[in-house]
């Protein structure tokens, strides 16, 4: 229309009322101008006297023939004038209110989708309240607008903090998609009988109302919502009630005066018009269905009602284990369309009679082979289901899904879970046959290892180097400092003289320049060997250690700054102590006899010490060998016995030099930084096996270098 409120004339009496001052003078207006009240109430209702359709000054006459069509064009009996620029006579499809009004049906405007498709990436609040102001526009074309748009509609809440993740863009594209290709929604045929398909899940309501025409199912209008708070206490009958009641309420323009079939897995509005004593919210629902024409065929739609729950919208405290299946409910069908197996279960049921209980608790959709990944990956890759172990996923698919060599298939895809390998506890028994150290001679490898911090005693000490013999397991009784070197040379080297080989840890003190060039000075430099990371059972120190912490915490318990002044007796305990491994103490391999003691000294008198003076170098140098000899021996027993025993429990590495493998982490927790090792992976990788060292021992090198 042309000025369309100007063409309505105001009453002389309330004229008045819209009187406004200029430095002119009075004015009142003679029409309807803009701002009133009342004012488009008053121009709607005129536009619906005159016109066929309109919303404000947007109209639409439609006909079904010419002659009618140049009749309904009664403008100008009622005093209207158009504006011909923006008018459209005589067409068979045009735009209005941005859609697409044609012969077929209803559709959403190109240009205004292309303007969807377009549309940036939000970057606040205000611009997903503009895009979904859009989108909702059109959301009668789309299956479960709701669902789609529920993550970007959670970013609206005021306790939500922004934050883009995959999640709302997959919903932002998907949305888009959706709306690009949405279908065509035809016009109700008024001749034809409507059906009406309705469903209510545990959080929502689903609805479609279509009809069929020479066979072929026209949807007429989408509909769902989600239950409220106190929807959601209903039992499931109730919620069943619920969904007619709101879907006739919905569509009653369509509904009201035509007989219609209503379609659900349930008898329930049967069972509702046959209550007796009705009350509350069931009479209320009860008397308005009354109100309607319908009738209720048993429908059996198990199918149909896990796709309305996958189309409904999904709460934010709900469990989304159907909801959030990478595949529709279409895709769903289509796919089993294209299975073999699905398509013998649909020859045999076609086939062969037998009777449905339709209140039966184990429906369950029969996956095809295509989709099995996805139903694979979704129920135990997804965040609702933590990676769960074989017979927990195998569980929760079985109930849902069905298909033949289910276990199997999950045992696998279990199995190859990288996520799984790398997060998981490994509680088998470390892999490798134990590799006992070979026996060479005295003196030949010192393994050394430094205990601490200890509480700092007063002599300001901190640290406990232990230094042990392969053979003499002799400790160093003395506390420690920053100059390690410095030490081993006074207390041991110069003492006892330089070993062949030195064995330790990987601890940085052991790592510096220092302690190197000083292990070439004493021409040990080419054999100083580290124990293998995270493996301290490999320095024999470790042994040692747990015996001089056990006889530490009795001697200082109440006072553990003087933890530095029993050292001495300390080590004469473990010099008398005989050694399992050995078959006598450190001290009678060093020195060729036993320590003497106080006791001894009482016990045995003055004789011993006179019949040891004959002879003394020679039967000195033959008990000695004849103690080394006992002593490799007793040894070797012993590390036979415990090969076989550890063994037992034990297998092989059997790693093949250029295959993939994971590697334990072993992560540091850091505070500053808000990382925890307890949430840490166990594992790290994956690697290449380069080379084998050992039997237990392989040298890695990571995939990407």
């Amino acid at each position: 229309l042309h000025s369309g409120y100007w063409q309505i004339e105001v009453t002389p009496e309330d004229r008045a009322k819209t009187a406004f001052i200029t430095h002119e003078g009075l004015f009142q207006f003679k029409v309807m101008p803009f701002g009133l009240q009342n004012a488009p109430t008053t121009f709607q209702r005129l536009m619906n006297e005159v016109l066929c359709f309109a919303y404000l000054d947007d109209i639409i006459i439609f006909s079904s023939s010419f002659e009618e069509h140049l009749r309904d064009l009664g403008l100008r009996a009622h005093g209207l004038t158009v504006n011909v620029d923006k008018c459209a006579f005589l067409k068979q499809e045009m735009r209005f209110l941005g859609h697409i009004v044609m012969t077929e049906g209803i559709k959403p405007d190109p240009e205004t989708l292309q303007v969807i498709a377009e549309y940036p990436h939000p970057c606040r609040v205000k611009d997903i309240q503009k895009f979904l102001g859009l989108c909702n526009w059109y959301s009668p074309f789309v299956k479960g607008m709701s669902e789609l748009a529920e993550p970007l509609n959670h970013l609206r809440h005021r306790s939500c903090k922004w934050e883009w993740t995959e999640e709302t863009e997959r919903a932002f594209q998907d949305l888009k998609h959706q709306l690009c290709t949405a279908e065509v929604l035809h016009y109700p045929d008024f001749e034809s009988p409507f059906f009406l398909q309705t469903d209510a899940s545990d959080v929502g309501l689903g609805a479609v109302l279509y009809q069929e025409v020479g066979g072929e199912k026209r949807v007429v209008a989408y509909g769902s919502r989600m239950l409220s708070a106190a929807e959601r206490r209903y039992h499931t009958t109730e919620r069943e009630c619920l969904a007619v009641v709101w879907v006739v309420r919905k569509y009653r323009p369509y509904l009201d005066s035509c007989h219609f079939m209503v379609i659900m897995d349930h008898n329930l509005l049967r069972w509702l018009q046959s209550m007796r004593d009705t009350a509350g919210k069931l009479a209320q629902w009860a008397l308005l269905l009354q109100e309607f024409h319908f009738t209720t065929p048993h429908f059996i739609a198990r199918a149909h009602r896990m796709a309305f729950r996958m189309r409904c919208p999904v709460g934010k405290n709900v469990s989304p284990e159907l909801d959030l299946l990478p595949f529709s409910c279409l895709q769903l069908w289509e796919a089993q369309k294209l299975d073999e197996f699905c398509g013998l279960i649909v020859e045999y049921l076609m086939k062969e009679s037998f009777q449905i209980t339709p209140e039966g608790e184990n429906w369950r959709v029969v996956a095809p082979a295509s989709l099995r990944s996805k139903v694979l990956e979704y129920f135990h890759d997804a965040q609702t289901v933590g990676h769960m172990g074989r017979k927990k996923t195998v569980d929760r698919i079985r109930s849902k899904f069905f298909w033949s060599q289910l276990r199997q298939e999950v045992e696998e895809y279990v199995k190859l879970c990288p996520v799984c390998q790398k997060v998981k506890a490994d509680n088998r028994k470390l892999p490798g046959l134990l590799m006992p150290n070979q026996l060479v001679a005295p003196w030949h490898t010192l393994t050394l290892d430094l205990m601490g911090p200890l509480p700092t005693s007063r002599h300001g000490n901190k640290y406990l180097l232990v230094v042990v013999d392969q053979y003499r397991m002799f400790p160093l009784r003395r506390a420690m400092g920053a100059v390690i070197a410095r030490k081993v040379e006074q207390e041991i080297f110069c003492q006892w003289g330089a070993p062949k080989r030195i064995l330790s840890d990987n601890g940085p003190q052991f790592a510096t320049e220092n302690w190197r060039a000083f292990c070439a000075a004493w021409g040990v430099g080419v054999d100083v060997i580290y124990t293998s990371l995270y493996h301290p059972q490999c320095n024999w120190t470790e042994q040692m250690n747990r015996t001089i912490k056990t006889i530490l915490r009795t001697y200082v318990h109440g006072d553990q700054a003087r933890w530095d002044k029993v050292l001495p007796r300390l080590g004469m305990t473990l010099c008398t102590m005989i050694q399992d491994s050995t078959g006598c103490s450190p001290a009678r391999l060093k020195l060729g006899r036993e320590l003497f003691l106080p006791l001894d000294r009482e016990l045995q008198g003055q004789e011993v010490a006179e019949s040891d003076v004959t002879c003394y170098e020679e039967c000195l140098a033959q008990q000695l060998s004849d103690l080394y000899q006992l002593a490799k021996s007793t040894m070797e027993k012993a590390h036979v016995h415990q090969k076989k025993e550890y063994d037992k429990q034990h297998h092989g590495v059997g790693l093949q030099v250029g295959s993939l493998i994971l590697r334990r982490s072993h992560p540091i927790s850091s505070k500053s930084k808000g990382f925890s090792a307890k949430l840490a992976r166990r594992w790290e990788g994956p690697f290449w096996v380069a080379r084998q060292l050992s039997e237990v021992i392989y040298g890695l090198a990571h995939v990407e270098t």
